[in-house]
């Protein structure tokens, strides 16, 4: 009877043994697919986090990205504005430019003609000039010998000189003095001599 028992203890002992192992079995079963479910659920998680973020990365990325392309639209417009303006100005310079090459050209022409209008003048005034020198010299020598013939004739009209009792033949040398002695205009007209009185 104790070997009985004593083998009975043993298929029992094995049968709680087999049915451990199985429990341990589809414990460690379970504990495997629990840890794949939840590695798989935070698999899932941080993909749609990191999803999320990204999408919010992107989304702020465009907003930038729509500021950045404004600003250079703003900045190339004023650009534009610039560089329009400049070129306006430059135009404008430039043609000032040209009508102050062509003012000059011809003040330049003009100062040229006067120039040469003057120089003319010059030449036919300083022409003039010795013209005009030989005729009040011959017309002096031609009004001294005139006078000194009249003033000779009637002091021996009178049978006395014009000045102080002189011999008729140094009236001509006083009057030829006298005359010298007189402004240009005086000597060329004998009329306008002085009176003695």
């Amino acid at each position: 009877m104790d070997m009985f028992s004593k083998s009975d203890l043993s298929a029992v002992l094995k049968d709680i043994c087999a049915q451990y192992e199985k429990l341990a079995v589809k414990n460690m079963q379970n504990a495997e697919e629990w840890y794949k479910s939840c590695f798989t659920m935070l698999t899932e998680s941080t993909a749609k986090n990191t999803y999320g973020a990204k999408t919010l990365e992107i989304k702020a990325c465009r907003g930038m990205n729509e500021a950045l392309g404004k600003q250079l639209r703003e900045l190339e417009d004023k650009q534009n504005f610039h560089v329009s303006a400049m070129q306006d100005t430059i135009n404008k310079l430039e043609n000032e430019l040209r009508t102050t090459k062509s003012e000059m050209a011809r003040y330049l022409k003009e100062y040229q003609d006067l120039l040469n209008v003057k120089m003319a003048l010059d030449i036919d005034t300083a022409a003039y000039r010795k013209l005009l020198e030989g005729e009040e010299t011959q017309l002096s020598f031609t009004s001294v010998g005139s006078i000194a013939s009249g003033y000779s004739q009637s002091s021996q009209i009178f049978g006395r000189s014009a000045y102080g009792g002189l011999p008729p033949g140094d009236t001509k040398r006083v009057l030829l003095g006298s005359l010298l002695a007189l402004p240009r205009d005086q000597a060329r007209n004998p009329g306008m001599c002085p009176d003695r009185n």
